[in-house]
């Protein structure tokens, strides 16, 4: 847990706010976490002193859990002043609008205006003892004139734009025909605490399957003449653009600021929407892209051939898994599920107990049974996960997986970077060769705790990937990299793999192809589920499009790291020491398209003369990675 206060007294003797927080909790472990806060919203405009408070809250015994871990400590705490040139807007993604079906929880094909899809936040607002879901109307966000002396000039204001489904717009309400045309713009509708706005869009007669829609918010503060201006989210580039559009690409514009009603109908009548539904459920960080560029690739068509729906914020268990949103009725369209986890502990695919009621786990199962059903489960720590009462059924009827361990490492002689074979003869017809890709110990990307799963086939589960030795030889290990269940009576394929797309890389010296092997690896998977894009494929990007360079190398005391981007997307620029351990980050978050610079001033995160010695630069962006060596001297 943290608190916050400020004052502005120059002595810093009076005028102390009371303690502020953000009512969250933060837990996890026995490893290493690395949180990150803007406090800025719950400081005094301008403030000269500023007082951080940690602490920590045993809860073992509430799950009666036994504590075999050492007391929590904290390490490297550091604070940051940053000048801002505007008011501060800030939102939390489970405060954002959630993709999400019709109200009714039917899809009516007869009377096609009761298809209301309403635009509601992620997050549950109904207190745990009701026992029901009632997701917040509006979405939520924070703006705050921080600078001394300035006031915000009016409510801020959200922008969207709706790019609509035709088969709608004759029962459109709300809404005027073809609202594509220009940006629509709506007041906040009032504070709900201090600083804190919320938004409402229409829930009727606005927001229908196929709809997508683009928003972002606007705020503008005075000080003393200079007036400020800031966005949210801060790049909107690709703000009017939807996928078909002639410039789009896939995640141009930034989650949680897009958000989709689905099925996207084509017809009143079932079966016109796209095969696929691919549910993201990975939260933040590295590997939630790779999927849609892999489609793309592929020439699978956005609301043609596959419909997305995201998790806002799934590790929170707030309840908007697609449990929450959907019944098995509305995704019955639906062949194909494609499931990414994101090592988020209890609340993958939450069984609609305890703390979360969305019933991820019956509205899947529901859904399998209807019969003639793939699912693709793929994803860090999903066997791990799902080791509990209904979900561990669930593991073992459906998946046909059981979790030997949770730390597969020391189990295949601590190789960090397996090659993956395919099994001679395979069902499925798998035929590529690929790299998980872990990482040295220091650089682990497998999940959150740095470890992925040991599982093993069970039942009538069959083994289709396996992980090679260190010489790259096939038949030294038991654990599966891919398993493959096909549950007759019902008609369902079923493939699981311990780990996401994110973590297939090409193995050295492969020949060349258009197609990432990542790629090719869903195409296969979709291929043996008998299904093709309606697009023309794609291939990769050109890796020129994402260029990294330091000068000068050797550096002392600074040294200049440049980087592009060919659009925009999520950067990560880290320093790490020959031991693989981080020593300063230098950038992670959102970057606009095109070139860009960050400075390295030889220090860590504590701001710390580094030794001189060798390190390591690397710079992940979209679906590129790349290592540079640096040289300090002294």
């Amino acid at each position: 847990t943290w608190h916050v206060r400020s004052t502005d007294d120059p002595a810093g003797q009076e005028g102390w706010t009371s303690w502020q927080d953000l009512n969250f909790v933060y837990y996890g472990g026995p490893d290493y976490l690395r949180h990150t806060e803007d406090l800025t919203g719950l400081l005094l405009p301008g403030p000269t002193y500023v007082q951080v408070a940690l602490g920590c809250q045993h809860v073992c015994w509430w799950w009666c859990w036994d504590d075999g871990t050492p007391a929590p400590y904290f390490d490297n705490v550091s604070v940051k002043a940053i000048r801002h040139n505007g008011p501060v807007v800030s939102a939390w993604d489970i405060h954002q609008a959630q993709d999400g079906f019709p109200a009714g929880g039917v899809l009516d094909y007869a009377d096609l205006g009761a298809n209301r899809v309403r635009f509601d936040m992620a997050e549950n607002i109904a207190p745990l003892a009701f026992l029901y879901l009632d997701p917040g109307d509006s979405v939520v966000v924070d703006a705050l004139a921080v600078r001394t002396g300035a006031t915000l000039i009016g409510p801020p204001e959200l922008h969207w734009r709706l790019r609509p489904n035709p088969l709608f717009d004759p029962y459109r309400t709300a809404v005027a025909p073809n609202p594509v045309l220009g940006d629509s713009v709506r007041e906040a509708s009032g504070e709900a605490v201090a600083g804190r706005w919320f938004f409402d869009l229409p829930d009727s007669g606005f927001f229908f399957p196929g709809d997508i829609l683009h928003y972002f918010v606007r705020a503008e503060d005075d000080a003393g003449g200079d007036i400020g201006l800031t966005l949210l989210p801060g790049d909107t580039t690709g703000f009017g653009l939807f996928p078909g559009d002639e410039d789009h690409v896939p995640m141009q514009y930034p989650h949680p600021f897009a958000v989709r009603a689905l099925p996207s109908l084509t017809a009143p009548e079932p079966g016109a929407q796209p095969d696929i539904l691919f549910w993201d459920d990975s939260g933040p960080g590295p590997g939630h892209e790779e999927w849609r560029l892999a489609l793309a690739n592929l020439g699978y068509r956005a609301g043609v051939d596959w419909d997305l729906f995201v998790t806002n914020g799934p590790h929170l268990d707030v309840h908007n898994g697609l449990g929450g949103q959907a019944t098995a009725t509305q995704i019955a369209g639906y062949s194909t599920l494609l499931y990414t986890a994101g090592d988020q502990t209890a609340a993958t695919l939450c069984d609609g107990e305890e703390v979360d009621f969305g019933r991820d786990l019956d509205l899947l199962e529901s859904w399998l049974l209807q019969g003639d059903k793939n699912l693709l489960a793929a994803g860090n720590h999903l066997a791990y996960d799902l080791g509990q009462g209904a979900a561990a059924d669930f593991r073992q009827q459906w998946l046909s997986v059981t979790l030997v361990d949770d730390d597969l490492r020391p189990l295949i002689d601590n190789q960090a970077t397996p090659l993956v074979l395919p099994i001679a003869g395979n069902p499925v017809g798998l035929d590529v060769e690929f790299i998980a890709f872990g990482g040295c110990p220091g650089l682990n990307y497998f999940s959150g705790r740095g470890k992925m799963d040991a599982i093993e086939a069970i039942g009538a589960g069959v083994r289709i990937l396996e992980f090679a030795d260190p010489a790259g030889q096939p038949g030294a290990y038991p654990y599966a990299a891919g398993v493959y269940h096909e549950v007759v009576e019902h008609g369902a394929e079923v493939i699981t793999l311990p780990f996401g797309l994110f973590n297939v890389y090409t193995p050295a010296g492969s020949p060349g192809d258009s197609l990432a092997v990542r790629t090719r690896l869903l195409e296969q998977l979709l291929g043996f589920f008998g299904l093709s894009g309606t697009g023309a494929a794609t291939a990769v990007p050109a890796l020129d499009g994402f260029q990294v360079r330091s000068y000068p190398n050797p550096f002392n005391p600074c040294v200049k790291i440049e980087y592009r981007l060919p659009r925009p997307g999520e950067l990560s620029l880290r320093i790490y020491n020959l031991r693989g351990e981080l020593v300063r980050t230098l950038i992670e978050g959102m970057v606009p398209a095109g070139p860009g610079s960050v400075r390295w001033d030889g220090t860590d995160q504590r701001g710390r003369a580094a030794a001189a010695g060798v390190y390591f630069c690397e710079a992940r962006a979209l679906s590129y990675r790349e290592i540079h060596k640096l040289a300090l001297i002294r």
